[in-house]
């Protein structure tokens, strides 16, 4: 690497004074030594000229490994952290130099504290492969002596838990060893993540929210996380203040991923909920939401988007979430596929009964519209037959009529003395052209009306209404 070996007029003391290890160690230090090779060389120039412990050289060496390991882990992109994880937890002192370095990070790292807790969680994850709840007290510790915010609790615990569940792992926290380590300590808290993750993926919301209810101090003191779980039980079991509980802890949790998913899923296991889809993708579009690499929000959001009818995003969603997830993730893949085939399968019942109910509305057009002609024709017909019998009796009664006047006009003439002949001739004619005339306008008071019958005025609404809506008006 390029580090100068050290000569003898570079070290105090002279050439005969043994060589401390504080001394070793503040050469090291002042030397500004990167890495094993560089720690090597420079302990090996000053064994040329000074004892130098054994023990100096080893323990340098060591940190030099550690910190090299670190640094990779750090450095490897987030989805491909496990293995140099693992390499740096089986170096001796790894664990006691992560949390070191936790401490001394400000808020400001917010970036490097996020990387050391993923490494606490590969640790804890890796001891679900032994007997007992040793996976447990591993991520407890690792909080505990972290200094761990309850933000930083949440997102361990959520991942040790969920591979807990995946290995069935059973739950061993006990709600009496969580009132003793009082959940709104590091270590309390710690114990109640674990435990309301274990029964969320159990499905036992009533068991959460006696869990809460029974801790002893009132929910509105805990975490907002462990709130989360809370609202979570209220909307999964439909209960009426669900929402505004919702809303009110919303307004306190600073926007946390794992807060707004653990709303979101219980909004997703809801059945009573008002507007469940568009409550559901009012969270999803939150900013820490809309901005995670994670597929959850996705699967979720294609959820929403099925219950609403929307299925091509819905589609694009779920293919979205599925590119997001690593083939080894087996039991994740189905349940996505299992959501992506729902979609497929409602968007073609939905097509399928959109096409259905076009049919039956034109075949019912179709029928009405002959249904209502045929009334028409009948209606028509009636009216016909009515008034040629109409016509008939007038005519018979006006040719009676007529007979009637003609021979009362002939009795009066008769009857009537002093007239002449010609006048009496008079009277009948007149008798005779009253009794016509009557006749003729009998005739045409009774002639059929050449308008349109009211079924055929009914007949043209109806099918301007159907055209209008695409259904009849009754």
């Amino acid at each position: 690497m390029g580090t100068r070996r050290p000569r003898p007029d570079d070290l105090p003391g002279g050439a005969a004074r043994v060589w401390t290890v504080k001394q070793t160690t503040d050469l090291l230090a002042k030397r500004r030594v990167r890495g094993p090779d560089d720690a090597a060389e420079v302990c090996d120039g000053l064994q040329g000229v000074r004892e130098v412990p054994a023990p100096v050289i080893r323990g340098h060496r060591a940190d030099a490994d550690l910190a090299a390991a670190f640094e990779a882990y750090l450095t490897t992109d987030e989805g491909h952290r496990r293995d140099p994880a693992q390499a740096l937890l089986r170096l001796p002192g790894a664990r006691d130099y992560a949390l070191d370095r936790l401490r001394k990070l400000g808020p400001h790292s917010a970036d490097a504290r996020r990387g050391i807790w993923r490494l606490a969680a590969f640790d804890a994850i890796a001891k679900l492969a032994e007997d007992g709840q040793s996976w447990v007290d591993t991520t407890v510790a690792w909080l505990d002596l972290g200094g761990a915010t309850w933000q930083e609790s949440a997102n361990v615990c959520a991942e040790v838990g969920f591979q807990a569940y995946l290995t069935d792992k059973p739950d061993t926290i006990s709600l009496a060893a969580i009132k003793g380590s009082d959940p709104r300590s590091v270590v309390g808290r710690a114990l109640l993540h674990l435990h309301l993750a274990a029964l969320r993926l159990a499905y036992r919301w009533e068991d959460m929210e006696q869990c809460l209810v029974s801790l002893g101090p009132d929910i509105g003191e805990l975490d907002p996380y462990s709130r989360a779980y809370h609202v979570f039980a209220l909307l999964a079991e439909n209960h009426p203040d669900a929402l505004a509980e919702m809303n009110a802890l919303l307004e306190v949790a600073e926007d946390d991923y794992r807060v707004t998913l653990s709303l979101v899923e219980g909004l997703r296991l809801s059945r009573g909920v008002p507007d469940q889809g568009e409550q559901m993708l009012r969270l999803l579009d939150r900013p820490v939401m809309a901005e995670s690499a994670s597929p959850d929000p996705l699967y979720r959001k294609a959820f929403a988007l099925r219950k609403l009818g929307r299925y091509d995003e819905a589609l694009r969603a779920v293919d979205e979430c599925l590119q997001r997830i690593s083939p080894l993730q087996v039991r994740d893949r189905v349940r996505i596929v299992q959501e992506r085939d729902l979609i497929l399968a409602e968007q073609a019942i939905r097509e399928q009964a959109e096409a259905a109910r076009l049919a039956a509305d034109e075949q019912v057009r179709a029928a009405t519209a002959d249904l209502e002609r045929l009334v028409a024709d009948q209606v028509a017909e009636v009216r016909r037959t009515m008034n040629d019998s109409l016509v008939r009796v007038v005519e018979i009664l006006g040719v009676f009529t007529a007979i009637i006047a003609v021979l009362g006009g002939s009795a009066a003439s008769i009857v009537a003395k002093g007239l002449s002949w010609w006048q009496r001739g008079v009277l009948v004619v007149i008798a005779g052209a009253v009794a016509i005339g009557f006749f003729a306008l009998l005739r045409i008071m009774v002639q059929p009306r050449a308008m349109k019958p009211e079924a055929l005025v009914r007949a043209s609404r109806l099918d301007a209404h159907i055209r209008a809506d695409g259904s009849p008006h009754r």
